[in-house]
Order: structure tokens, then sequence, then C-alpha cells
């Protein structure tokens, strides 16, 4: 019965882990878009995308850390 507890606390940490991740991803990701957007609004639409891709990709890093400290901590 305590392998089948830990089986379940293991999947339970795995479901949470995931949300943890997704969420960190959308929020580095999606919130500065839509944070620069509406601050970027006197620039035309090409130099926005150009501004927002930039952003995106130094949100990267970010993400990438999140997973190593969640794998550090599950681990």
């Amino acid at each position: 019965m305590s392998n089948l507890s830990g089986n379940v606390k293991e999947e339970v940490l795995s479901i949470l882990f995931l949300v943890v991740l997704l969420g960190s991803f959308f929020l580095s990701v999606l919130g500065p878009i839509m944070l620069l957007w509406f601050i970027l609004e006197p620039l035309d639409f090409y130099q926005k995308l150009l501004t927002i891709f930039i952003g995106s990709i130094l949100s990267i890093p970010l993400t990438i850390l999140t997973f190593a400290i969640w794998d550090v901590i599950l681990s």
C-alpha cells in the first residue's frame, strides 16, 4: 500500500510540475507581449512585432531556469 501511495504522490507532483511549467511559460511569454503591445502603441505594426519577438526570445532562458529549478525540487 505504501508503494501505491508513493506512486500517487509522484503523479500529483508531476501534474503540479506541468501546471507550474506551463504557467511560467505563459507568464514569461504572453504577459510581456500583451504589456508591450499597449506600451508600444505609438510604434507601427512591424516595430511592435520586432520588439515582441526580441522580448519572447529573451524570456526563453527564464522558462528554462524555471524548468531546472522544478527539476531539482522534484528530484
